[in-house]
Order: C-alpha cells, then structure tokens, then sequence
C-alpha cells in the first residue's frame, strides 16, 4: 500500500529513470532510503495536466440522452439480479433508453428458469431485455457474446451483485457525453470500500478499470478488439483498459457515479482465485509492463518465485494448475507479437499491477443527503494559474457537493480575472485579495471570509482525491467529540521550470497507523500537511486563527492550540497530495525561516 520496494526489477528501473532525470533528487532518496514510485498514468506525461476549465456545466435533456447497452453476465446470480433491476429502475435515466443483455454461464435448468422468470417481469420496465446462455465461455468471452448482440453508442457494463444510486447511470452519461472521443471507458465508484488505485484527482484518468460498474464507448472497444477471451475469471477488465491504453485512448474514473458493492469486505484466501489471479498479473505483466520483450527464462524465474508466495505444496501436475499454466503460457506467446499503439508505460509492484493508496477496507457510509457547508481556503500568490487551475478542479471533482471556495491573493491580482470566469460558470467561489501581504495574513482573511461549518485549507499547488472532504466529514460525525479529522497523503517531487513543471517521482508522506493524534504528539513535530486535516468551525471560534508573528510553521503553531483540549482523529486511507516543490518564493531562506519558527514554537509551548 505504501510503494514498491527497491528490490523489485521494474522499481529499479524506474529508479534508474530518477536518477538520469535529476541527480540531485536521486542523492536525496538513496540517503532518506524511502521508496518512491511514479504512477503509470505520469509515466511520460509528468508536466502540467490538461484541465478544460472553466466552462458552464454540461446540461443535456432526457430526450437527448442515448440509448445504452445494458452487458452483464450471470453465474448463479438468480438472488441477487431481482435487487440489481430493482436499483437500475429506480436510477433517474429513462427505463425505456436501456437494452439489457444477460450472458448465463450457470447451465443448471433450475438457476434457468428463476433466471427467465425475473426476465419476464422486466421486459416491460426496461426498452428489452435478452438472455443467453452459453456455460462454455469465461468471463471475456460472455461479455463479448452479450455486447455484439446490441449496437448502441455506449455500453454499461456491470456486476450483477451491486446496486446502482439514483443518479449512477444518468451521471455515467452526461460524463461520457461530455468527454472526448479519445476517451474510453469511465468506471463507476464503488461503496462502501472503495477501490484504493491511484486516478489523478485532477483529470481522472486511471491506468485500469473494474468491470464491476463500467461505462464503454462502443467504437473504442471495437477498435482494440473487445475482451480477451483467453482471460477466463479474473483481470479480463484490466487488461481490456491496458489495451485501451495502448491504442491511446484514456481510461477515467467518475467517483461522483456511484454502486454500492457488499461482496468484498476482507481479502480472499481462496487458493484456486489467488492462483488464477496471479497467472493473469502476470500475462498482463509481460505484455504491457516497462519489462516486455524480457527473455523467457527471466518471465519464467518471476512466475516460480510468485507461485512459491501462493503456497509451497503446489501440486504441479493437478489439472487446475495445468489448465492454468496452460492458459498462461498462451497468453506470454501471444504477448510476444503485440504490437504498440502509443507507446505508454505501465509500472508493476511484485505480482500486482499499479501503486495502490492506503484504505483498501476503510468503509464509507452512504452520501449525506442533508449535508453542511465546507469552506475551502486556498492561499495564492502570484502568476500561477497553472496551479491553481489544478487546485480548483480537483475541489470540484469532490464526492461532497456543498462546498464554498474561498481565494485569498497574497499581495497580486493575478488570479483575479480566472476567479471570475470560475463564479461565472456556475461555481460557489469567492476571491479576495489581500494588500497586507505574508501567508499568515493570507490564512486569517480567508478563515474571516468562511460561513462552513467545516473549514481546510488547500495550497495552491496541492492536490485532493475526490473523496477527501466526504470520507473526513464521515469520521468527524462518526466520532463521539471529535473536532478534527486527518487523511493520509502523498508527496510530489515536482521542479518548476517557467510555465510548466515536471514531476520526478511520489512517496508516502506517513504511513503510520497511529488512530489519534494528540496535543502531547505535536509537541515533537507536525505528523501532516496542512491540505490533509478538516477541523470544524468551532475550533476557529473559539482559538482563534493563525499567528501572524511566526515566520513559518503556522499550520503546526495552529493545530497544537487547537489539539490541547480538542481530539483529532486520523482516518487511515490516503485523500490528498502535497508538492515538494524545488523553487518558489517561498522557499527563499526557507531553512532559516523554519528554524526560527521552531525555536519560536519551543519558547511558545516550553519544550
């Protein structure tokens, strides 16, 4: 959950990469001996995001939606489909505008007449609804068989042991509506554990996708081939996305569409899934991994020690192992002759497949329905549009719908005119500028200009997954007196050159696993940036803003006087990013500046 080790073939390599990009850096992360990593969608494309922004929201009418293809394929599913067409009916997208199309692999009479009985009781809730039952194909090939037989524009692909929301289809739409055509597919998020891969929180694409809820763009699907039938239970949607991803289309994630998924609440043990799991990482390994074209011998070396982890009395000659070892020698020949479309990179971790965040098994409840107002205060200053963009998007991509923006301009007008044209599309945003001058400053006339009930603060050049404000707000209301909550971060290593800048490389910022953190903790250090905490506006009503006297540190001043008599509780799973940056004016005689705030906070507090 934390990163790759250094052990790892493929980390070393992209280390190698680290260091002919930025010597300097490389010194420091030998030294900190910390592992770092770089996701694989900032693989080749670690410069400024593409963020089409600002614009009016998307408004498209109920009689201008498409007709969607409704793909899934069931396995004894007979108890849970009635709940499923349940949720999908009461979803507000026109019942009429959806084809579903069901692919059985049961082949038991009694699974198919319950199947054909819940069949007939939607055919008239729904434009049609078609079975077919075919219990010789995998995964792949039933998706195939299922989505060849419709031909609309967009295809829903989905599992049938989940329950849509009531806007999960209709936002999935108006999403991919909105997006370009060299965008693929858009995945659903999944409640009440989501899934914990890393998607930019600006843009939203990710490196794969999970066919548990997923919207398809029929051409693009077409176009690479559709589903690898070879790929028979587990990881035929990832490597559908790396495929998708070679042809060079993008891969999103639209967290604001939400299921609700009770099937995985623990990690699995069962042998014959971890078995067939880690064959088909490692068919998709070879082929779209940094390490394609290695020689067999090495493929070979990899796939024993990952089958040694499974289990050291594998019987080698039972005929699930060699039905899987067949199937896994196919897929390496057949990778051999794939032949690249865009030229992307993927990064592997051991026998997984991308960098994952913390919170795997962090549950989130359901949306608040009635929720209370977030202020987000980001302090700027300067020319840096580039960042700040980035910055208002990722607030907006937030799951958590009641939120003000509040933009305080240190001493220059520059952000002035884009805050404007951020109002004029639509957004709760209020810029001030403050003459005064200094970060501190800063802090307090955007802590004035709040009416939340619940306050942050956000950098400029800071980053949010889109959960952090709702997965906060949920710890904070779950806990009995408590006045803060704390997600886990990331760092950025980003070096800013003219108009752009370029990031070499992430790293956990703290992988405790620390529950609370206490006024007599934060005696010694500041445990967390300051994007990654939300405190509740009584805090500021009663201790007062930050300290304008302290020349740095005044986050860390701020949270020790807020922590003396307050609880702070830390959720573990990773909501935020937070740049290291290697130029800007505020670092400027950082050091000096930090360690007289230190000395400073020491005289304060008697340490």
């Amino acid at each position: 959950n934390y990163g790759p080790s250094i052990k790892d073939k493929n980390v070393i390599d992209t280390y190698i990469d680290i260091i002919d990009r930025d010597p300097v850096l490389s010194r420091r992360l030998r030294k900190r001996n910390r592992p770092t990593f770089l996701p694989t969608i900032r693989f080749g494309n670690t410069g400024k995001r593409e963020v089409d922004f600002p614009q009016k929201p998307f408004i498209v009418e109920d009689s201008q939606l498409p007709v969607v293809d409704l793909s899934m394929v069931t396995f004894f599913s007979s108890k849970v489909l009635d709940k499923f067409f349940q949720s999908l009916e009461e979803d507000e997208y026109p019942n009429k505008k959806i084809n579903v199309y069901l692919t059985d692999r049961s082949g038991v009479d009694e699974e198919i007449v319950k199947l054909k009985t819940i069949v007939s009781f939607y055919n008239h809730v729904f434009k049609s609804v078609i079975i077919d039952f075919n219990s010789n194909v995998g995964l792949g090939g039933a998706y195939n068989s299922s989505i060849k037989k419709g031909v609309a524009k967009y295809i829903l692909i989905a599992s049938c042991d989940l329950e849509l929301d009531k806007k999960t289809l209709s936002t999935l739409v108006r999403q991919a509506l909105h997006d370009k055509d060299d965008v693929a597919s858009w995945e659903a998020r999944q409640l009440p554990y989501e899934n914990p891969k890393f998607y930019d929180p600006v843009t939203l694409d990710t490196a794969w996708s999970s066919a548990a809820c997923i919207m398809v763009r029929r051409s693009a699907y077409d176009h690479v081939g559709g589903f690898d039938k070879e790929f028979f239970m587990y990881f035929e949607d990832i490597e559908l996305s790396f495929r998708f991803r070679e042809y060079g289309y993008k891969v999103k994630y639209t967290p604001k569409a939400v299921v609700y998924r009770y099937a995985y609440v623990e990690k699995g043990n069962n042998f014959r899934e971890g078995l067939s799991s880690f064959l088909e990482r490692t068919s998709i390994r070879y082929r779209y991994g940094k390490s394609k074209g290695m020689k067999w011998k090495e493929t070979g070396k990899w796939y024993k020690e990952g089958m040694w982890q499974l289990g050291n009395k594998i019987d080698f000659n039972s005929p699930l192992v060699k039905d899987l070892n067949r199937r896994y020698e196919k897929n390496l020949k057949e990778a051999i002759g794939l032949s690249k479309k865009s030229g992307t990179k993927s990064s592997f971790l051991k026998i997984t497949h991308e960098v994952y965040r913390n919170g795997e098994f962090y549950r989130v409840k359901k949306v608040q329905e009635k929720a209370d107002l977030v202020s987000v205060i980001v302090r700027v200053h300067g020319d840096n549009e580039m960042f700040l963009n980035e910055a208002i998007a990722c607030i907006l991509n937030q799951t958590y719908a009641k939120i003000e923006i509040i933009v305080v301009e240190d001493r220059t007008i520059f952000s002035q005119k884009y805050c404007q044209a951020v109002k004029e599309a639509g957004v709760n945003i209020k810029y001030i500028s403050n003459s005064q001058g200094g970060r501190n400053s800063s802090a307090n006339v955007g802590l004035k200009g709040t009416s939340g009930q619940y306050i942050m603060f956000l950098d400029y050049d800071d980053l949010l997954f889109s959960d952090h404000i709702e997965t906060l707000i949920d710890a904070l209301k779950s806990t009995k007196n408590c006045s803060a909550a704390i997600g886990q971060s990331w760092m950025i290593y980003t070096k800013y050159r003219d108009s752009n800048y370029f990031e070499s490389d992430y790293q956990v910022f703290n992988k405790s696993n620390m529950k609370k953190i206490s006024y007599k903790m934060l005696l010694k250090t500041s445990y967390f940036p300051i994007q990654a905490i939300l405190f509740s506006r009584k805090l500021y009503d009663k201790y007062g803003g930050v300290n304008e006297e302290l020349p740095s540190y005044e986050d860390w001043e701020l949270w020790l006087r807020y922590s003396q008599n307050e609880q702070f509780i830390v959720v573990p799973k990773t909501t935020s990013l937070f740049r290291v940056r290697d130029f800007s004016f505020h670092n400027v005689d950082k050091k000096a500046r930090q360690q007289e705030g230190k000395e400073m906070i020491k005289q304060m507090y008697q340490r």
